[in-house]
């Protein structure tokens, strides 16, 4: 509560996510279960899916403090990109590579690696490697 109450209407707390995901459902990746169920998670995914239903998923969160109201405005801007077109820039495959590599067990669980780890995907890493696994070492 008293996070909230610190909020000020000049200075918006921001804060910056991203995953991956195996559809291109923008408001909510039914791969993962039905919204409006419980027992939704990475465990209901099925895996391996086909490279371009695999998403990079951004999301940029903001509180703000309106200055009339007092009340607090949470805002999300989402921001997803095909996986296949992301890694066409140069040097982003090693980079998402290195973000995975980078996660230990808890968070690669929550991300749901699983669903995706095993993906071939030789067009997007230009080495030798011919799945996400064999990148991350």
């Amino acid at each position: 509560m008293r996070f909230f109450q610190r909020i000020k209407p000049n200075g918006p707390v921001e804060r910056n996510n991203y995953f991956v995901q195996t559809d291109d459902s923008l408001p909510w990746s039914s791969k993962i279960g039905s919204e409006d169920s419980f027992g939704i998670g990475w465990e209901n995914a099925g895996e391996d899916p086909e490279v371009d239903e695999i998403h990079f998923r951004s999301e940029r969160q903001t509180l703000r403090r309106l200055p009339r109201s007092g009340g607090v405005l949470f805002t999300i801007r989402t921001y997803m990109l095909p996986v296949r077109e992301m890694c066409q820039e140069k040097w982003v495959p090693g980079r998402f590579a290195s973000a995975i590599r980078s996660w230990g067990d808890d968070v690669a669980r929550y991300k749901g690696l699983r669903a995706y780890k095993d993906v071939s995907c030789p067009p997007l890493i230009p080495t030798n490697a011919t799945d996400i696994t064999s990148i991350l070492g």
